[in-house]
């Protein structure tokens, strides 16, 4: 269900596409270095939906595969999603059914923030990140782990860049809401690791609640811009 796209044969009209949308995205921060906003037909899709979706749009960070099989676990997003589409890794995704959903604003947030997650996951195991976040990094994404521990250092991390660069007062909330429930969530996995005496968690949830810190999440983000900054001028962007 993908159309083939041929990077160096594009057509007039696609060129002034991905001039508006550059210009819609309005990028901030990390996102002006995400491959989304520098060839927007390239890395951008739309993700057909036959039913309701409580995803405004995706990032695909794992292996390229079809869209019935992308969500794993979360039943209601595999059920709703039209199957056949291939889903490739390293684009993002509008949803359907929720694409004519809100203010103009509000839809420019939706895709800056896969944005973010866009240009934050190209460096974050990557040389140009300093030693000790990328460890960080792979320690709080240890396979098996984060899932089991609600550990979600991306959408944290992605969340605390979106109350600074949102547009709209509601993704500024959504994005306050999401952290706070994310610490919520991480002190009661740290108060049942401690009564279930399980040392392992007790550490990784330790540190977890150490990065959930506001100012702690703003370094990590610093450190991600730095190195976006620094990849983009490396592979010769402008």
């Amino acid at each position: 269900m993908e159309s083939v796209r041929s990077p160096d044969k594009r057509p007039p009209l696609w060129e002034l596409a991905d001039t508006e949308y550059r210009v819609t995205l309005d990028p901030k921060g990390v996102a002006r270095y995400s491959n989304l906003y520098r060839d927007p037909s390239k890395y951008t899709g739309v993700l057909e939906y036959h039913g309701p979706s409580n995803v405004g749009a995706v990032y695909m960070d794992e292996p390229t595969n079809l869209s019935e099989k992308m969500w794993g676990n979360n039943t209601k997003e595999a059920v709703s999603v039209v199957p056949g589409q291939l889903v490739r890794k390293g684009k993002s995704y509008q949803v359907s059914s929720n694409m004519g959903v809100g203010s103009l604003k509000e839809k420019r947030d939706r895709m800056h923030h896969e944005a973010f997650h866009d240009a934050s996951i190209l460096v974050l195991n990557s040389e140009f990140m300093p030693r000790e976040f990328r460890a960080a990094y792979s320690f709080l994404r240890q396979p098996g782990v984060g899932s089991r521990l609600g550990i979600q250092i991306d959408e944290a991390l992605a969340y605390h860049d979106q109350l600074e660069t949102a547009s709209s007062p509601e993704y500024k909330k959504i994005a306050k809401d999401q952290l706070k429930k994310m610490r919520k969530s991480a002190v009661d996995k740290l108060l049942a690791a401690k009564r279930d005496k399980d040392k392992a968690a007790v550490n990784i949830l330790t540190f977890w609640l150490e990065q959930l810190k506001p100012e702690n999440l703003s370094v990590w983000n610093g450190q991600i811009l730095r190195a976006a900054k620094k990849r983009h001028e490396a592979l010769g962007y402008k």
